[in-house]
């Protein structure tokens, strides 16, 4: 299956809405049941307002949701899709958007884990970041090909990391050290030619209720497309 990403196909990504585990910073993979927090469900809740504001033939309108098969981007999914404007919307899983196995790494503390990394150890069972980069690819290429309209992919914050890595390079992403935050908007605009490279947007929305988009990496809001 290709990992190449089909040109002239557009798509969003979303990190699941806050969970237990990321409040109290745990490792939280695969394996994880962790619940959505009420900040998480809010969280949601406002995601539904931006999507809800997407104009057409001005914005890129979703017409359909792909989650993992975790519960907690299948909970976001519903909670943004609960409303009478995107009920709509079908909703389906994909094994290929699920978060990294962390193996023996599964539950410990955030911190534990990192200084594990930094000592040189190898954590039993942990997936590659390649093997993530790989299926997460996979996935989304198989749900834009053949396929008209908008996805908005409900993954994980490594899994979008790394698509992220795939269109604008490693050293870049590494550069800006923009954090996949919970339940932020990612726009991906596809190249539109071979050779071209394709852009990732940030979208939020303004108390005016316009669509907003700055560049991924800038922090400085962009203006009103």
């Amino acid at each position: 299956m290709s990992t190449e990403l089909p040109l002239g196909k557009d798509f969003y990504m979303l990190r699941h809405a806050q969970t237990e585990d990321n409040v109290n910073k745990l490792v939280s993979g695969s394996a994880s049941s962790t619940n959505l927090t009420e900040e998480g469900k809010k969280q949601a809740l406002d995601v539904q307002h931006i999507i809800c504001n997407l104009v057409p033939g001005t914005d890129l309108v979703i017409n359909r949701v792909i989650t993992s098969e975790m519960q907690r981007t299948k909970d976001t999914a519903r909670l943004i899709c609960g409303c009478k404007t995107l009920e709509h919307l079908n909703i389906s899983s994909d094994s290929g958007l699920n978060e990294r196995a962390y193996g023996a790494a599964e539950g410990m503390q955030d911190k534990e884990r990192n200084e594990l990394k930094k000592s040189g150890a190898l954590i039993a069972g942990e997936e590659s970041k390649e093997s993530v980069s790989r299926r997460t690819l996979q996935a989304i290429v198989r749900n834009l090909e053949g396929r008209n309209g908008v996805p908005l992919f409900i993954s994980h914050g490594g899994n979008i990391r790394r698509v992220i890595e795939n269109i604008l390079g490693v050293d870049f992403v590494d550069k800006t050290s923009e954090y996949i935050a919970n339940c932020t908007l990612y726009e991906f605009l596809s190249a539109g030619i071979q050779g071209q490279a394709g852009k990732v947007n940030v979208i939020s929305l303004g108390e005016n209720k316009k669509i907003h988009r700055r560049v991924f990496g800038d922090k400085l809001l962009g203006s009103n497309l």
